[in-house]
């Protein structure tokens, strides 16, 4: 019964956004993310993230200010996601401008591709198709969806703007396999890992931060490049590709997967401090306590 629901919210959701013109369309997307955060859907952890993150009883007001714009955000997001299928490319590649994009080209020269590491920050779903739009091929590391139907949809769209998507766990045979295809592989590096993350700080508090981004980069030897977008006015978008991030050979992995984690959390904690409200503040990003003997 949830499965249906879900799906049939989803197929609602669709209609909604596909049917009027991009502006309507994100205004709907708009509405609907309101309407989520006055039902209180995950409210609660977001200003619980929000107050973690932008502390003090002075604040409390521009926090609910901040979960209100971000639920609209998100609103938009689903909605803009569900309409990439029906843009030509040429429209996806205008709608997202391109900084860094040397990086990119430098990483293509080399011929053994890269790892992006991103966030879930401004549109990420765009990431995709906006890189391949430019002329980059993208694979993305996924988590599968729970639901097996959403699963299929959410797939649809993603092989449709042409990207490739490798779940979470297949090991580095494909990975190797796609980066030796001169491809890019992107990999979220911004949720709760559980024990298995690296505890770096985040807003001042020290936060589970998965590793895989930088273990691939680093075992593999290819490039590692932190590649965040942001939304801009007028349904635009603007994707940064940050210049590659150091992996030293003459360290242990342990202590390389760290620094560089600390460099990667620093670039979007300071994105996320420029625009709040695109952050996805839904996900209980410190669910993990850092243990006694972690660095700080």
């Amino acid at each position: 019964m949830r499965d249906a629901l879900e799906m049939l919210g989803l197929r609602t959701l669709a209609v909604l956004a596909n049917a009027p013109p991009p502006a309507a369309a994100l205004a709907c997307g708009r509405a609907l993310g309101r309407f989520a955060f006055a039902l209180g859907v995950r409210r609660r952890v977001c200003l619980q993230n929000l107050e973690r993150a932008f502390p003090g009883s002075e604040q409390q007001v521009v926090r609910q200010q901040l979960g209100r714009a971000a639920y609209e955000h998100l609103g938009m997001l689903a909605v803009e996601f569900l309409r990439l299928p029906r843009l030509r490319a040429e429209e996806r590649r205008s709608a997202m401008d391109l900084v860094g994009a040397e990086h990119l080209q430098a990483a293509v020269a080399s011929g053994r591709g890269a790892i992006l590491a991103t966030a879930h920050y401004g549109n990420w779903e765009l990431l995709g198709a906006g890189m391949v739009a430019h002329g980059f091929p993208l694979t993305l590391v996924v988590q599968r969806l729970r639901n097996p139907r959403a699963e299929a949809l959410v797939g649809a769209v993603r092989t449709a703007v042409g990207e490739r998507a490798i779940e979470r766990g297949m090991g580095l045979r494909r990975l190797r396999s796609e980066l030796e295809a001169n491809r890019f592989v992107a990999v979220l590096t911004d949720q709760d890992a559980r024990r298995r993350g690296a505890f770096v700080p985040f807003f001042g508090s020290l936060a589970s931060t998965p590793k895989g981004a930088v273990q691939l980069a680093w075992r593999l030897e290819v490039p590692l490049l932190p590649v965040l977008g942001h939304r801009l006015p007028g349904g635009r978008h603007c994707l940064t590709v940050h210049p590659p991030l150091p992996l030293r050979r003459d360290l242990p992995e342990e202590e390389v997967v760290h620094q560089t984690l600390l460099r990667f959390n620093a670039l979007l904690e300071a994105a996320i401090r420029a625009a709040p409200s695109q952050y996805l503040w839904l996900h209980r990003r410190w669910k993990t306590p850092a243990p006694v003997a972690a660095p700080a």
